[in-house]
């Protein structure tokens, strides 16, 4: 930008050695033409984007009703289909008890080591809100404007101090609000207690999670003509193949949800106006438009949400998404006012402060979340070169 500006005011520098303006001058002077068109840089205001709907994940785990005998998975284990007939059988042991499962944390285990409970988590939004803003991001700025009439006194090169005409004009703005935030959501556990028929502590010591079944560990023993040999000893552990109970508990502010929300993309505005220019000397002159505006504003929305508790899961829950792009058009107004310097007759410089509203915000949704986009007004500042034919 510092470039940009260097480039712009440079000729300022050499005011002093700048030509005299003229516009013909004595008999048969020519007035002011009639045709001026500008290319600058805009910066307008920010864009502010509310997110809502935010914080509800839902598990992809499949823990199954209560009664079928099935593969279920959990975030903190799993229990699978009984393999003591072999593995890949269709034929299994139909004793109500699975010999394949595998838990990971300590405190799964009740404290008589008569059960281990599984769980499977989700969480509900708390109407949580969080705002963005995307800060005036440079964009291009094209106008053409064409003189209708003068008015005031007549300055010595045959110029009216004033002057009046209509303008096109044409502006593109990227738009970036994007925020990182931590945010609490409702905890939803779903708690599965599933019993080891008293088999769990007696039957092996020193068991400490993370544990998988079937195992087994191998065994020297002393055969009768005292040479030794090895075998493998079964030590797998029993659990019932279906849930004993089942409990679902809510509490609130108990998830701390990691997110990300972003809403990205361009505003482009095509504006018409009317303009009056008033010159306070023969370089400086103020130059003041308003009209009517119609921009469109195309966009994606993002997000990506996790929640993860090391000490009870060994796998996050997360959701993300990112839309395709959309537009939306909006109706509005404009009003700027210009600040110009003129080095030669016909060429100058422009620094202006414009105002833009719109008729309405936006409101999109995406995985149930909403993004509230405010377009309905903002301020913010062009500079550029002008030149008049």
């Amino acid at each position: 930008m510092v470039t940009a500006l260097s480039v712009f005011v440079a000729p300022v520098a050499v005011l002093g050695q700048a030509p005299p303006l003229s516009f013909g001058g004595g008999i048969g002077a020519v007035s002011e033409p009639g045709g001026s068109f500008s290319f600058g840089v805009r910066f307008s205001g920010s864009t502010s984007v509310k997110f809502s709907g935010l914080g509800t994940l839902t598990s992809t785990l499949d823990s199954g009703d209560l009664t079928s005998v099935m593969l279920r998975n959990y975030h903190d284990g799993t229990v699978r289909l009984d393999q003591r007939a072999g593995a890949g059988s269709q034929a299994q042991i139909d004793d109500g008890f699975t010999d394949t499962w595998g838990f990971v944390f300590p405190e799964q285990a009740s404290a008589d080591g008569q059960s281990i409970n599984f769980h499977t988590y989700s969480t509900l939004g708390e109407d949580t809100v969080i705002e963005s803003d995307s800060s005036g991001l440079p964009g291009v700025d094209l106008e053409l404007g064409w003189r209708i009439a003068g008015y005031g006194k007549r300055l010595p090169d045959t110029r009216r101090s004033g002057s009046w005409g209509v303008t096109l004009g044409f502006g593109v703005t990227d738009i970036n609000a994007k925020t990182r935030e931590n945010i609490t959501a409702t905890l939803q556990t779903l708690t599965d207690s599933y019993s080891v028929d008293g088999a769990f502590i007696p039957i092996i010591e020193n068991v400490s999670p993370p544990y998988s079944s079937p195992s087994s560990k191998t065994v020297t023993i002393v055969n009768d003509d005292g040479t030794t040999s090895t075998i493998s000893l079964d030590t797998s552990i029993l659990l019932s193949n279906r849930p004993v109970t089942r409990t679902i508990t809510s509490e609130p502010g108990a998830a701390d949800i990691e997110g990300y929300w972003q809403i990205k993309g361009a505003a482009g505005t095509m504006r018409a106006g009317v303009w009056t220019r008033f010159y306070a000397t023969r370089r400086l002159s103020l130059r003041a438009s308003a009209g009517v505006s119609y921009s469109v504003l195309g966009y994606k929305m993002k997000y990506d949400e996790r929640l993860f508790m090391q000490d009870r899961m060994i796998d996050e829950l997360r959701e993300t998404d990112e839309s395709t792009s959309e537009s939306h058009g909006v109706f509005g107004y404009y009003g700027s006012v210009d600040l110009e310097f003129w080095f030669t007759s016909k060429t100058g410089l422009f620094v202006s402060a414009v105002h833009e509203g719109s008729s309405s915000d936006l409101e999109i949704e995406l995985g149930g979340r909403r993004a509230e986009i405010d377009v309905s007004g903002g301020t913010g500042f062009r500079f550029g070169i002008t030149t008049m034919f």
